[in-house]
């Protein structure tokens, strides 16, 4: 096994490498199964299901994506508060808020998750990043996405 991408109670992912070249066989092989422990053996074997390559690699991304979020939970909640509260605010003022608001962090921390999730695709971006020019000051700005 190479890989295990996706591992939930009723959906597990896994990646196999194939480490000997024989024949035409794919050199990665992605299955998708059921192992809920109620099933019995064969009735898993029967949930077994090929994921072409696409889908795979878009399946582990969103894996890594939702175990980065899991561990910046706080960071969000906390820059979500602080744009909310805010209206413009530079970069430097958000991270300072940011961190005072969560009693713990670093410089590096908060602008590493704050460059992490801006961008404009609405499943892995939390907000919006844009450079403006105020007296001639160019400043970060973000702006909260809706969702």
């Amino acid at each position: 096994m190479l890989d295990k991408v996706k591992d939930e109670p009723t959906e597990r992912v896994i990646q196999f490498e194939n480490k000997k070249n024989r024949g035409a066989n794919a050199l990665v092989y992605t299955v998708q199964y059921n192992p809920t422990p109620e099933l019995t053996f064969m009735e898993k074997i029967n949930t077994i299901k090929r994921i072409e390559d696409g889908a795979a690699d878009i399946a582990k991304r969103k894996a890594r994506f939702e175990h980065q979020l899991m561990k910046d939970t706080d960071f969000i909640k906390a820059i979500r508060l602080a744009l909310k509260d805010s209206g413009r605010i530079s970069q430097n003022e958000l991270i300072a808020k940011v961190i005072e608001n969560l009693g713990y962090g670093s410089k590096p921390t908060v602008a590493k998750v704050l460059n992490r999730y801006a961008g404009s695709d609405n499943y892995f971006h939390r907000w919006t990043k844009s450079e403006v020019t105020i007296k001639g000051n160019t400043i970060n700005e973000y702006i909260l996405h809706s969702n």
